[in-house]
């Protein structure tokens, strides 16, 4: 399976690969989950990590990002998996991947990193709690991969397909009927510094182990008459 096969075959509520040559990035999961609005430092066609497809491609934000109209097909609850490919540029700032809790009202979903030196990556429901906090921490500049989310009281974050531990902190997660916001923080409200690429949000917890097949399958081909695939020779994630 390619790696859009892979999440895909998981029925995302939106998927963004982020390999848009400009204006607004498109939804991949069928669902019409486009962005409606493009706004601050964005350079398109930059590289990518899913190096099993040359198509692939993703997006530097810099203090910018997507607006997503409010829409009920991302109104996930306390049963969701964000799942995102990034490489920071530096580590001066906080880096956001996707808001959906509005400017300062509790709620719904956050993902990003924060600039702490050590950094670690937060799921959190919008300013009310860190609901899971990673113990290993992300300063780097290269590609990582990021599934996270929740189904009620069971959390779980898996980093370039590696179950990971953290301090977790159950609350419940509601619908924050705002738009979604792909990149900074409640529009230009962030300092995100990132390439983001392949952010997909889901309407359940997924699995560890399909949270690793996404992974796998970045760098894996499958090449006719295999099985199963053979590995690519080119570079992996996470250079």
């Amino acid at each position: 399976m390619t790696y859009v096969s892979e999440v895909l075959a998981d029925s995302p509520a939106g998927y963004w690969r982020m390999n848009d040559a400009s204006g607004n990035i498109q939804d991949s999961s069928g669902n019409a989950q486009h962005s409606t609005s493009a706004y601050g430092g964005l350079t398109y066609s930059q590289s990518s990590p899913i190096t099993s497809d040359s198509s692939a491609r993703s997006i530097l934000i810099n203090t910018g990002g997507f607006v997503v109209p409010k829409s009920a097909t991302v109104d996930v609850g306390d049963n969701f998996t964000i799942e995102a490919w990034f490489k920071r540029v530096n580590s001066a700032q906080n880096d956001w991947f996707v808001d959906r809790g509005g400017d300062g009202v509790d709620g719904g979903y956050r993902l990003f990193l924060r600039n702490d030196n050590p950094d670690p990556l937060i799921l959190s429901q919008a300013t009310v709690q860190s609901t899971f906090v990673s113990t290993p921490t992300y300063g780097d500049t290269n590609w990582h991969y990021v599934g996270t989310g929740k189904n009620g009281a069971t959390i779980r974050m898996v980093v370039d397909g590696v179950d990971i531990s953290g301090t977790t902190i159950n609350t419940t997660y509601d619908n924050f009927t705002d738009d979604l916001f792909i990149g900074d923080l409640y529009q230009q409200n962030g300092t995100t510094n990132m390439y983001l690429a392949e952010v997909a949000i889901y309407p359940t917890l997924l699995s560890v182990v399909r949270m690793q097949a996404h992974y796998a399958a970045a760098t894996t081909v499958a090449g006719p008459g295999d099985n199963p695939p053979f590995r690519h020779s080119g570079r992996g994630a996470g250079w």
